[in-house]
Parts: C-alpha cells; sequence; structure tokens
C-alpha cells in the first residue's frame, strides 16, 4: 500500500500537478465554490436564500418561531451553497417562520429588518419550507415587508427571482424619497403608469427585453410563474437608497406585493455589460427558464 502511495505521489510531480485536499476524513478534493458576487463584484446589497460570496461567512436569514417566547435563530448555508433547510426545520419543529432579518451578503452590511411581528415575511408554515420551484423562498402576503437601512444616491441595476400570486405588485420602494422605482402591475388594467415615479430604466424578463404598455403587460410577465426580473438603469438619474421596502409601496395599498422572493440583488455601479451572464448565473440555481 505504501509502495502504491509513493508511485501515485511520484506521478503527480513529474506532472506538475497540484491537488489539495481535506485535512480530515472524508478525504475528498476541495471544491472552488465561486459565487455570483465572486464572478461579478460591485454589489451594493444582496439578498439571496443561496451564498453568493464564497468569502461570506454569515448567515442567510434570521427566523422567528412562532411558539412561546418567540425564539430566534440565525440560519445558513450548506457546504455546497444552498440554504440549511435541515437546521431550519429543526429549529422549527413543525412551527411557522417569520424572517426577522435578511442578511446582506455585499460587503455593505445593508441588512434588510422588520421589528414588527406582523410584518415580518414568511419562511415555512407549520414545518413545511416555502418554496417555488422546488428552491426556498421568502413568502409576502401584501402587508410583510423588508426594510433597509439608510444609504446612499447611485446608479443601480437590480436583479429578482420571483413569483407573484396577486395582480398588482411594486417590487421595492423607499418611503422618505421621490427617487425611487418599481414596476406596478395589475390584471386588465390599461394605465400607462407602470413605473412609480422615478426613472425609466429596462426591463428584462427571463433574459428577454420587455417593454410594456401597460400595468396588464407587466402582470403577465410574471403572475403565477418563477421569474428572473433584470432591471436595468443605465442613463438615468441616481437613485436615493433609503429606507427601502421589501414587499411594500408606502404611499399606496394597491401596489403590495404578494407573492415570493428567492433572491434580491442591487449593483451600485451598472453592470449593463454583464447582465446576460449573471442572468445565465441566477437560472443555473433557479432553473427558471
Amino acid at each position: 500500500m505504501r509502495l502504491i502511495l509513493t508511485i501515485l505521489l511520484i506521478g503527480l510531480f513529474k506532472a506538475d500537478a497540484q491537488m489539495v485536499i481535506n485535512a480530515s476524513a472524508p478525504y475528498r478534493p476541495l471544491g472552488g465554490f465561486s459565487g455570483l458576487l465572486d464572478q461579478y463584484s460591485g454589489a451594493a446589497a444582496a439578498y439571496s436564500l443561496r451564498k453568493l460570496d464564497k468569502d461570506y461567512t454569515g448567515a442567510a436569514i434570521r427566523v422567528r418561531k412562532d411558539t412561546t417566547g418567540q425564539p430566534e435563530s440565525d440560519i445558513g448555508f450548506t457546504a455546497s451553497g444552498d440554504l440549511d433547510t435541515a437546521s431550519l426545520k429543526s429549529f422549527l419543529n413543525a412551527r411557522s417562520g417569520f424572517i426577522t432579518t435578511w442578511y446582506d451578503q455585499s460587503t455593505n452590511a445593508r441588512n434588510a429588518t422588520q421589528a414588527t411581528q406582523a410584518l415580518q415575511p414568511r419562511i415555512a408554515l407549520t414545518g413545511v419550507i416555502d418554496r417555488v420551484n422546488t428552491k426556498p423562498a421568502i413568502f409576502y402576503n401584501g402587508s410583510y415587508r423588508l426594510v433597509h437601512p439608510s444609504g446612499n444616491s447611485n446608479n443601480y441595476d437590480f436583479y429578482y427571482v420571483l413569483n407573484t400570486t396577486d395582480n398588482s405588485y411594486i417590487f421595492h420602494n423607499s418611503s422618505i424619497s421621490s427617487n425611487h422605482f418599481g414596476y406596478a402591475a395589475t390584471q386588465s388594467n390599461t394605465s400607462t403608469t407602470i413605473r412609480q415615479n422615478y426613472g425609466t430604466p429596462t426591463l428584462y424578463v427571463n433574459s428577454t427585453l420587455r417593454t410594456p404598455a401597460n400595468r396588464n403587460d407587466v402582470y403577465s410577465y410574471a403572475n403565477n410563474i418563477t421569474s428572473l426580473w433584470s432591471i436595468i438603469n443605465t442613463n438615468i438619474s441616481t437613485i436615493e437608497w433609503a429606507n427601502i421596502n421589501i414587499g411594500f409601496f408606502a404611499t399606496s395599498s394597491a401596489f403590495n406585493y404578494t407573492g415570493y422572493v428567492c433572491e434580491y440583488i442591487g449593483y451600485s455601479t451598472s453592470n449593463s455589460s454583464n447582465r446576460t451572464a449573471i442572468e445565465t448565473n441566477i437560472n443555473n440555481y433557479y432553473s427558471i427558464y
């Protein structure tokens, strides 16, 4: 056995090969995990139920268990970068779970939080994890919302993985500034006011350019299907990143979001040239289109 191992090692050295293995069992080559943010840096904030950066060491979400005492627990990732659903189920023990914090995986620590229990979006119902297309997802009921801390003004590109179950929604909204935007959608609604208050971003749905003429068009792009929305803001004025709500439109109850969100990433500098590659990375994980 020792002779065989010696021969193998000599062969590796002669071929100038390098092999890195775990220091303890099981003795397997270490994979080179590379997340979306490793490949495309510059995110202003990045929220996901998968790991996005190999160097990120924090949790994915903080969850409140709906039971006596309302205990909370951070839920992280598996070695392969998926949400640690085994730990989540163990913590919940057949109870419902709600998000108190969706951690920002960028370097900016813009964690999205919600202290009010009645407004916290759901991750599991009576122990059953909310999912979209087999992947864990955060559910918004039209009242739930998460709020970012204050940030700065910049030119942002946004990428969302979502599944809407309602006929009107807006993706995010700043409650204190007019410098925000979002796409409003309503079934059979011919209103041409499809963006709220600011800018004229370009919309791609499942990597296809969309030019909605009214709110019904926007609704038809994503109703009851898992979809990837890329909102590219190149060549428009800056958007204020301040107290942005995920899932709730502060000035109108008509546009509160009902549905699921798996991932939401905002880039602080335009990544328009990388849009297709970013979308491919996202689609490869979520199998959307």
